[in-house]
């Protein structure tokens, strides 16, 4: 990898000399940061499938996450509870593991998820599904 992709890491992350050299030595995490230049061009996009008695969320309401884990907070005009923010997390980790992998997911992943809000009946309060793709 080029040496000032390197440095631009180091700055951007705020990675003392040595901690670049942990990083570097451990071969999951080198892949996860070679990678970096395509996950910031991919977008996690979650778009809300079914709502029923959910105080967040709204059908078609749509949430942005970077290939990098980053919420895009200016992509996202709805509002997003806790709990479904929490069911995404395997699969932004799926995403970036294959991106690492270089194995590109843009167009050819497709995930479900529920919040884990088991509803009204089931002694929860409401419910969500969640259609995740990637784009960009």
């Amino acid at each position: 990898m080029a040496s000032q992709l390197w440095h631009r890491i180091q700055e951007s992350m705020g990675y003392t000399d040595e901690e670049m050299k942990i990083m570097m030595a451990d071969p999951q995490r080198r892949k996860a940061l070679e990678a970096g230049p395509l996950l910031v061009r991919r977008k996690i996009v979650g778009e809300v499938i079914h709502a029923k008695n959910c105080a967040a969320h709204q059908v078609g309401a749509k949430y942005v996450i970077r290939g990098n884990g980053v919420l895009r907070a200016s992509d996202c005009k709805d509002n997003m509870c806790i709990s479904l923010l929490a069911a995404l997390e395997s699969a932004c980790y799926t995403i970036l593991d294959r991106l690492a992998e270089g194995d590109d997911p843009k167009g050819k992943f497709t995930r479900y998820i529920h919040c884990p809000d088991t509803g009204l009946n089931c002694g929860g309060f409401g419910e969500a599904i969640l259609k995740i793709t990637v784009e960009g």
